[in-house]
């Protein structure tokens, strides 16, 4: 590979791993803070309605299979988007980690590596994974609140949406690119063993 492409692939890598950071940071900030502020609003609406005898419930912004159960949680006084919405940050954090790796090896000058091919597939194993967790996690949930005798009324609930759809393609394309990026380098060393 030429010097100016490799340069210009390590420049625009070291910006794109900064704004990886800086979404992260506000994406996994503004998340915490939504938990936070649902807790302090949940907390100080109760205080006050006690007095009045009415029963609050923190709204709580959820798509997908959780927004039904997310408002079902706070129906029964837990934080819908606090035992929800981790599951998503967590996976959210690993595809960021990925990624931001990815960038670094690219910033040092590794465009095709079995480094960078792992992170790829990880990242399009992370994306198929979610997946199975939206689907999977909502129940476990409400069954280890329901086997805890913490909540009868809890619906247990099982759907596929659109975002999960895109996930499940984007994880597979990402895991096919990595793969066939594995087999090129293969067939690389293969040709370079030849001559």
């Amino acid at each position: 590979m030429s010097k100016v492409p490799l340069l210009q692939i390590q420049n625009v890598s070291k910006i794109i791993r900064l704004i990886i950071v800086i979404v992260a940071l506000i994406h996994i900030g503004s998340f915490l803070f939504t938990v936070l502020n649902v807790e302090e609003r949940s907390l100080s609406h109760q205080i006050e309605l006690k007095q009045e005898q009415t029963s609050y419930t923190a709204t709580v912004e959820m798509t997908g299979t959780g927004e039904e159960l997310a408002e079902n949680l706070n129906n029964e006084g837990f934080n819908g988007l606090a035992i929800l919405g981790s599951a998503d940050m967590v996976i959210y954090s690993i595809i960021y980690f990925f990624i931001y790796r990815l960038f670094s090896l690219y910033q040092q000058g590794k465009i095709f590596t079995p480094a960078n091919i792992n992170c790829i597939e990880k990242i399009g194993r992370c994306l198929l994974a979610w997946v199975l967790v939206s689907l999977l996690y909502p129940v476990l949930v409400v069954l280890i609140i329901r086997f805890s005798a913490l909540s009868d009324s809890l619906p247990i609930m099982v759907s596929v949406t659109s975002d999960d759809l895109i996930h499940l393609l984007s994880g597979l394309v990402i895991y096919v690119i990595a793969w066939v990026m594995a087999e090129a380098m293969k067939l690389q060393q293969e040709q370079t063993l030849v001559i």
